[in-house]
């Protein structure tokens, strides 16, 4: 499929799989790579030339359909860590507030101590890293828009089953259920946005994409507001309705096609495929992904750029759980002028650092050493701030620009991350790469890092020093960005093989019988 009748078809030149895992695609695919960079600046989507897009696509629409779903499934993220829905329980040591016994919310709902309150985003994550694999695998059988919806309608029923909730294992429940659907949005949107942007303002793109989830995050630091005027509970069902329209949509309307990888939608295609027993192609399934892993594996510039950013991913989600409440109790101020001050902190260094991060890699060359370059940069300027800020201020007025200068290196980082995620790795491995990156970021990044906090806060009960601990993980970062570029140079980029995964690459994932 291609976004123009007239658009070259390509399919001739794809280099296979396995050429393009090697980095090393056949003169043909060279030939032919002015012929497809039209397509691809065009916005083609997809690689079969035979089926007609869907009536609704635009890249431009496809890309705002994807940053409203991201913002969406970040405004839960800000709402379960608001002041207003986790609450405060009266028997808390460190509180301050006057009115303590009358606020409600999670932590008094549910009794809840600081680390458990920390587990419910990390099994949020657990979730979601578990589901990445399954996802990613299920790609290759159908269509990656519809299971974005799919996985859209779980998240869904999660913040449903959060609202209803009457003990904390199966509000345990309901957000690992919830992580789970959230991803297919995390493993397949952005090999969606690298098929449909122009090459010459991708890093841009990515920066779209990944600035609403910090929006999102602001977003539900307010919305969590509510929790004070109607039942936090309440916050969670409307969320909910507001996603039912989207996920129909993803279900329904005709969908678009991701570059790379096949889909089982014809009757042919199905009685070419050997009929396997469910063990067999589950056992197919592990082969396939250990092949996968170590073709990721041989890329250090890829490892660099994700593993660089568990550290930041640690941080983001401390100061995204915590980060309301430490301030709060560093500061001795109010409540709401911390939510409202922290959101609007968080909104406007999300704008400026993510939409310029991807400006400058663009404006300077979207090269693999760029992109690390300002990683690096932007990774020492968030260590340095972020600490003063934590250490050092003594009022709200000191505070506020340090934390601001810290966040914004903090989301300079994000565009290039996505970037080079996607230009390191081969065209039908960009969501397992996405999936391992998500993984990692998670697992060694916010899924531990909230309740080890927690649990260092409740025998410290210092803000101060426990915030710092979590900011100082950020010289791992910088050390991980400095390899990155000076190893950049002698690394392959994959758009210099970027061509239609045609037919070729259709074979390339035929189950052998």
């Amino acid at each position: 499929m291609v976004l123009l009748n007239s658009a070259p078809d390509c399919s001739e030149f794809a280099p296979s799989r396995k050429e393009s895992a090697d980095g090393c695609g056949s003169e043909s695919a060279s030939a032919g790579k002015e012929a497809c960079r039209g397509s691809e600046t065009s916005g083609g989507a997809s690689v079969d030339g035979d089926v007609p897009m869907p009536w609704w696509y635009t890249p431009k629409r496809l890309l705002a359909l994807y940053c409203f779903v991201w913002f969406l499934v970040y405004v839960d993220m800000g709402l379960l860590s608001s002041n207003g829905v986790t609450g405060t329980s009266s028997t808390d040591p460190s509180n301050t507030s006057k009115d303590a016994t009358s606020q409600g919310g999670m932590q008094r709902d549910f009794q809840l101590t600081y680390a458990q309150l920390g587990l419910l985003p990390a099994m949020f994550m657990a979730g979601l890293m578990v589901s990445c694999l399954v996802f990613n695998e299920l790609c290759n059988y159908v269509n990656s828009f519809r299971l974005i919806g799919v996985g859209l309608g779980m998240w869904m029923l999660g913040a449903i089953f959060t609202g209803v909730s009457q003990n904390f294992g199966f509000l345990l429940f309901a957000r690992i259920f919830m992580g789970a659907g959230e991803a297919s949005v995390m493993t397949l949107t952005g090999p969606f946005i690298d098929d449909v942007a122009p090459p010459a303002s991708k890093a841009r793109w990515f920066a779209w994409l990944s600035l609403f989830p910090s929006l999102g995050v602001a977003v539900g630091y307010l919305y969590g507001n509510l929790a004070t005027i109607i039942n936090w509970r309440i916050c969670f069902y409307i969320e909910a309705a507001v996603a039912l329209p989207v996920v129909l949509f993803c279900l329904f309307a005709t969908p678009v096609r991701l570059r790379g990888k096949e889909e089982q939608t014809s009757t042919s295609s199905v009685e070419k495929t050997p009929k396997l027993k469910w063990g067999a192609r589950f056992l197919d399934a592990w082969k396939d992904l250990g092949k996968e892993l170590k073709v990721l594996h041989r890329q250090p510039v890829f490892l660099a750029n994700a593993w660089g950013f568990v550290p930041v991913q640690a941080c983001l989600g401390v100061f995204t759980f915590w980060g309301p409440k430490a301030a709060k109790e560093i500061l001795r101020a109010d409540e709401d002028v911390i939510s409202y001050l922290l959101g609007g902190i968080t909104v406007g260094t999300a704008v400026v650092g993510t939409i310029g991060g991807g400006w400058l890699l663009d404006r300077v060359g979207s090269s693999l050493r760029n992109a690390m370059t300002i990683q690096l940069c932007a990774s020492i300027v968030a260590l340095i701030f972020s600490l003063l800020a934590f250490l050092t201020s003594p009022s709200l007025p000191v505070f506020a620009p340090l934390l601001t200068i810290g966040l914004l290196g903090v989301f300079v980082t994000t565009a290039p991350l996505y970037a080079v995620s996607m230009w390191t790795v081969p065209v039908p491995m960009r969501p397992v790469g996405q999936a391992y990156q998500v993984i990692i970021m998670h697992l060694f990044g916010d899924v531990p890092s909230p309740p080890i906090i927690g649990a260092i806060q409740g025998r410290l009960l210092n803000w101060r020093t426990s915030m710092a601990i979590i900011v100082a993980t950020l010289g791992i970062s910088i050390s991980c960005y400095l390899f990155g570029a000076l190893y950049s140079p002698r690394a392959v980029d994959y758009r210099e093989e970027r061509t239609s995964e045609g037919s070729k690459d259709e074979e390339a994932h035929k189950v052998e019988s």
